[in-house]
């Protein structure tokens, strides 16, 4: 998985040390849009749904991402507002790996590539 690529041997050996694997039910919201982004989210099995909202209540879908996908990463890159740009919600039982901040930074701050990849797409958001 690119996300990891950067990270050492002996890094990627205490991944359990740093991370954390929830599971979430059925429709759950794993992040809402606005709030202050603390991780990233893998996905190891199940599907979650990329949504905006409007102000009327209608959804927009952004994305329907699966096993080896990840979200929430816009709110932790340098220079974000740290806030959620959009929500996230189970569509059946899943199981994610919670990747914090800081070791989301150390990827970034070892893979150049993938930190210009990550804010091109912020950008392009924004537009």
């Amino acid at each position: 998985m690119r996300l990891f690529e950067s990270l050492k041997e002996s890094e990627l050996d205490t991944v359990s040390t740093w991370t954390e694997v929830i599971e979430v039910g059925p429709g759950d919201f794993v992040v809402k849009e606005s709030e202050k982004g603390d991780c990233l989210y893998v996905i190891l099995d199940g599907k979650v749904e990329i949504f905006t909202m409007d102000d009327d209540g209608k959804t927009s879908i952004q994305g329907i991402l699966q096993r080896g996908d990840y979200f929430g990463e816009q709110a932790l890159l340098p220079g974000s507002s740290g806030k959620r740009s959009a929500y996230a919600r189970t569509d059946g039982k899943s199981k994610l790996v919670k990747v914090p901040k800081a070791y989301f930074r150390l990827i970034l701050n070892r893979d150049s590539s993938l930190a210009s990849d990550l804010n091109d797409i912020a950008e392009s958001r924004k537009e």
